[in-house]
């Protein structure tokens, strides 16, 4: 068992999601950093939709009560085990009475950590993650709380794996973010689409796992027009009446009424997980196509 002394900022258990129910108005949910997340897990020898400790911003305080394995991929949080740093992107054989402590994030905003075997949750629509507006998966269906107790999932062999740790590069400022024209792209002036890709945004602190939002408006020579309500992906940039941009994450609706102005490369879409508050963002238009990216939209 792992006991959770302090919970961090949002920690929650996620695995891979929910496919396949967004006709059922389902979100997808789970990790939103699945390159991160799939790491993790193979680093200890788990399957790719294994549950495991999604972090954000600020990490937990975890005491160890028996002898496993772990692996922490994502954003740099700064580990200690016992004191001493801990490494990224490699199995950890970890004793009963270890603490590992996460700090605040830097190079990134969310980090994962996978325990051979996967934490054990609740499972809703065929996923364990959680997704706390309907309160499913992960353990009550809330982000963790001190004092909780993680149980794992199957007792696997302990095999140490480890991956090559590329270091992030320093941000580039204003990061890039490439992107496919929306359904409604069409709608407005070639003026005020180029206006667009020229704007430099700022990530607002009020985001979360459901949408990405920013501080800048942005307001089109003409207002966008009224929409019934249409489906939607992660990674859809909407804009609101208002002039706010929001880019829906994860945790986001099936379906919405505003326009959608484009739709984030899946590549971009993962860079995007890793988002901190306060962090410039531009968008620049992708300018080749392949199929299975049309298919993506």
């Amino acid at each position: 068992m792992i006991l959770v002394r302090r919970a961090g900022a949002f920690t929650s258990i996620q695995d891979l999601g929910r496919p396949g129910y967004r006709r059922y108005g389902i979100p997808l949910g789970g990790a939103l950093d699945r390159i991160s997340a799939r790491l993790a897990n193979r680093l200890v020898g788990n399957g790719a939709h294994a549950p495991l400790l999604e972090m954000t911003s600020t990490g937990p305080l975890l005491e160890f009560q028996a002898e496993m394995l772990i692996a922490l991929t994502g954003a740099d949080f700064q580990a200690k085990l016992n004191g001493l740093p801990v490494p990224r992107c490699r199995g950890l054989l970890v004793c009963a009475g270890d603490l590992l402590d996460l700090g605040t994030a830097r190079k990134g905003y969310r980090a994962y950590l996978a325990v051979a075997g996967g934490l054990q949750a609740q499972r809703h629509w065929g996923s364990c993650s959680t997704y706390s507006p309907a309160k499913w998966g992960g353990l009550r269906g809330e982000a963790l709380r001190g004092g909780d107790l993680l149980q794992v999932a199957a007792q696997l062999p302990l095999r140490l794996r480890h991956a090559t740790q590329v270091e992030q590069k320093k941000t580039k400022h204003p990061l890039t973010l490439s992107c496919l024209p929306g359904p409604e792209w069409d709608s407005f002036s070639v003026q005020s689409r180029m206006d667009f890709f020229q704007q430099i945004f700022t990530v607002h602190s009020h985001s979360n796992r459901t949408a990405i939002r920013f501080r800048e408006k942005w307001l089109p020579d003409k207002k966008p027009r009224q929409l019934l309500s249409s489906p939607v992906l992660p990674g859809t940039l909407q804009l609101t009446h208002g002039g706010e941009l929001l880019l829906l994450m994860h945790d986001g609706p099936t379906t919405g009424g505003y326009p959608r102005l484009v739709v984030l490369t899946e590549e971009s879409l993962h860079k995007a997980a890793q988002l901190a508050p306060n962090q410039k963002v531009v968008f620049t238009l992708q300018k080749q196509s392949t199929e299975k990216e049309w298919l993506y939209l």
